[in-house]
């Protein structure tokens, strides 16, 4: 029995009985005008009653098809008219404007030199997308400059609130920052948006994704936009391919509901209320056609008031509502991109995947199914749930499993986790339900990449040549806090340098400068231990980087390996670990700004359950009253009754049984109102378990012996604002310490030698910023 169940009850009564409309005007016959404060009670309950249902329809209606927050950035720089000649930008707005979700809220803007707002950011309804039909138009290729750092900026105008839902940013674009004729300007720019503007949208909670159109972009900065947000980056050979890109990015976005499309047909099931079909035409003259159920035939000519048909060069939208349940057949030519989306009660959720992987991570998967916005639990129905996870490279199946058995189902929800990626690239990871009376599926880009990149440049600092060696995550997975590096450096004579390398004030690389610069080849080992978010360890021992000074002015290369089981035996190393004393002390005061910046949805989100409470509080006692007044008249209609049989008797003088057998009032069957049954109190959530206190967090002694000058030069870095202070990984013997140390060493590069050796030399612990005044001793 639901909440309403009185309610329902008592509704129902009253809309089918004909007895009880007969009992009611019998009482104002009999009671006259003592009832009429009853009846206008009786009136504005049912009033009452009805508005709040009609209100959570409409709310039920609308959280049937998830709503989102897009804000797209359409570059108009003078350049588009050799990268877009046709103008392609325009129907691939034009399919993001037709695809949004009703009830999310979007904006277009374009920008060249100047930043300029081309569809207004509002709440998308039909006004909005009429008005923005228009004015996509009106994009064009005559703008002068290529101003990303203030086109992000416009998009972002609300950075300083608290957002209700996911931001995402979209950014066109196929160039590179460009603000002005002087490339120092452009330079300095384009570092003030890596330095300063990312850290604040990404603390702010935007997701940007990245469309860049030419191999003159600046892939670099348009592939950190989105690893640094969490957003996909992608990239367009030419301006055809835009549209679909469009659509990938919508689909981070805003993920929709959508069924299988195989061998272009696709099963609609009884809870489908709505379906969209996209379909992408090979040539513009190509024609679409689909067959219903019933064997009608529909096309942009033909047909219903039930069917809408939208169609241009590049594709066909078509959206049915109230669909015939069943198989329905595309006539088309194929196309991997086709979609069916649907609006159903019965939702597939999945958790969220990240859009940025590294190589030899595993992906935790999990999803679970949801009517009227609560997980099914039923378990005859979780036992015909089957289905594959399928992952997609260039539309090539690469690998398949299945989902996992009922046996693995904890509290509605199948879990499990997808095998490592066997190379970079980008790939499709698919879910397809199939349980005989109903389909679903999901659609989810990654990208998968090495977790970090060692960038390194030869500076002039005083007079003198340093190199500044960086070392940068590739993944928002990385717990760059809990994560260690320790760098390794082989001189031109054979001297050598084991130093930590802390993490830079920013929060977002390790960085540390080699000085003492010789005429020759420098050789840079990395030894990472890699810590992810989700709990996994990734232990990556690179390649030498050879910088051949003063030959080589900047190197770049990629750090990361498949991760392989640790031996059980190993042979002693010695690795030295990073002071994080700074860190430790100043953590507890990020988690409290994290719990302050929580309090307020934590106490949104209990003044509405306690007004949703005292909303059905209210209608039940109005059910109560209206109960206890149709009791009460009831009574009072018996009783009069009975009181007009006693004159009459006593005036007529007739027998007694006679009048005994004959009621004064024809009597009706009384309807027996079911009363609702007790709601079932909601089980409270068990606390989650407090993490366990990591015995490294204390422990800040360093196993190797430094000099006491190094010692000074070591800090810890800064913390990052918002983020959690991750526990540090647990404490390791001094054999599997000294075992690891000497396994990052190439055995082609570097000689074998006694630990002994190590720690009798001298180490630079500099951080990178200051020089180094002690000379190595050679060996």
């Amino acid at each position: 029995m639901t909440q309403r169940a009185g309610s329902i009850i008592l509704a129902s009564v009253f809309n089918s009985r004909l007895e009880v409309v007969k009992f009611i005007i019998c009482t104002l016959r009999q009671g006259g005008w003592a009832f009429i404060p009853f009846l206008f009670l009786l009136l504005f309950h049912f009033v009452a009653v009805n508005a709040v249902f009609a209100e959570e329809s409409d709310q039920s209606s609308a959280a049937k098809v998830a709503a989102a927050d897009v804000r797209m950035l359409v570059d108009i720089s003078g350049s588009m008219k050799i990268n877009d000649p046709q103008n392609l930008r325009v129907p691939a707005i034009e399919l993001m404007v037709e695809l949004l979700p009703k009830g999310s809220k979007a904006g277009v803007w374009n920008f060249g030199q100047h930043i300029k707002p081309l569809v207004p950011y509002a709440d998308v309804n039909d006004q909005w997308r009429q008005q923005a039909r228009q004015q996509v138009e009106k994009i064009n290729s005559t703008g002068l400059f290529t101003n990303i750092g203030e086109a992000l900026n416009a998009a972002a105008f609300d950075r300083n609130t608290q957002a209700k839902q996911p931001r995402h940013i979209i950014l066109l674009t196929d160039g590179m920052v460009d603000i002005a004729k002087d490339p120092d300007k452009n330079k300095a720019e384009r570092e003030r948006i890596i330095t300063e503007q990312i850290p604040i949208l990404s603390q702010a909670g935007y997701t940007i994704h990245t469309i860049a159109l030419s191999s003159n972009s600046d892939r670099e900065l348009m592939d950190t936009l989105a690893i640094e947000t969490g957003g996909f980056s992608s990239e367009a050979n030419d301006a055809e391919a835009l549209t679909k890109l469009f659509l990938k990015a919508l689909e981070q976005t805003a993920p929709a509901e959508q069924v299988p499309l195989k061998d272009n047909k696709f099963l609609v099931d009884s809870s489908v209320e709505e379906f969209t079909l996209l379909v992408f035409k090979p040539r513009p003259e190509a024609v679409t056609q689909l067959l219903s159920p019933d064997q009608t035939r529909y096309s942009k000519d033909n047909t219903t008031d039930d069917i809408k048909w939208h169609s241009t060069d590049q594709y066909d939208l078509v959206t049915v509502q109230k669909p015939y349940e069943g198989e329905w057949l595309l006539q088309a030519e194929p196309d991997p991109d086709n979609r069916v989306t649907i609006v159903s009660d019965l939702k597939l959720k999945v958790k969220e995947i990240p859009s940025n992987l590294f190589l030899g991570q595993e992906v935790e998967l999990d999803f679970w199914f949801e009517e009227q916005g609560k997980t099914i639990l039923k378990q005859d129905f979780l036992q015909v749930i089957q289905g594959s996870w399928r992952v997609y490279q260039t539309a090539k199946l690469i690998s398949e499993q299945p989902v996992k058995g009922e046996d693995s189902v904890k509290e509605g929800h199948f879990t499990d986790l997808l095998k490592p990626f066997p190379e970079l690239g980008d790939y499709r990871i698919e879910l397809v339900i199939d349980a005989n009376t109903f389909n679903r599926r999901y659609a989810k880009l990654v990208s998968v990449r090495q977790p970090f990149k060692i960038e390194s440049e030869l500076l002039t600092d005083d007079g003198q040549d340093k190199y500044l060696v960086v070392v940068k995550p590739r993944s928002q997975s990385i717990d760059r806090k809990s994560s260690k590096v320790v760098a390794q450096v082989r001189y031109p004579d054979g001297t050598k340098q084991l130093r930590p390398v802390p993490l830079y004030k920013d929060g977002r690389s390790w960085r540390f400068s080699i000085e003492r610069l010789q005429q020759g080849q420098h050789k840079v080992f990395f030894n990472i231990n890699a810590q992810a978010k989700d709990g996994q360890s990734l232990k990556i021992e690179t390649a030498p980087i050879i910088l051949n000074y003063p030959e080589t002015q900047t190197a770049t290369a990629e750090a990361g390996v498949t991760p392989k089981p640790e031996p059980e035996k190993a042979e002693q190393k010695i690795e030295p670990e990073v002071d994080t004393s700074t860190e430790a002390e100043q953590a507890p005061e990020t988690e409290e700004q994290l719990d302050t910046a929580e309090e307020p949805e934590e106490e949104a989100e209990t003044a509405e359950d306690e007004l949703g409470w005292i909303t059905y509080a209210g209608i039940a006692l109005g059910n109560i009253l209206v109960l206890g007044g149709l009791f009460f008249a009831y009574k009072k209609l018996i009783k009069s009754g009975d009181e007009k049989l006693e004159d009459e008797e006593a005036e007529s003088g007739k027998e007694g049984k006679e009048n005994e057998e004959k009621p004064a009032v024809d009597e009706k069957p009384i309807v027996e109102l079911e009363e609702p049954d007790e709601l079932e109190p909601e089980p409270e959530p068990e606390p989650e378990p407090e993490p366990e206190k990591d015995p490294m967090a204390e422990d800040d002694d360093m196993e190797i012996e430094l000099p006491a000058d190094d010692l000074e030069d070591l800090t810890a870095s800064e913390p990052v604002a918002g983020e959690e202070e991750p526990p540090p990984a647990p404490p390791e013997t001094m054999d599997e310490e000294q075992a690891e140390a000497k396994d990052q060493l190439d055995e082609d590069d570097i000689p074998t030698e006694d630990p002994e050796d190590l720690l009798n030399e001298d180490f630079d612990l500099s951080g990178g910023d200051e020089s180094d005044e002690k000379k190595d001793k050679p060996e």
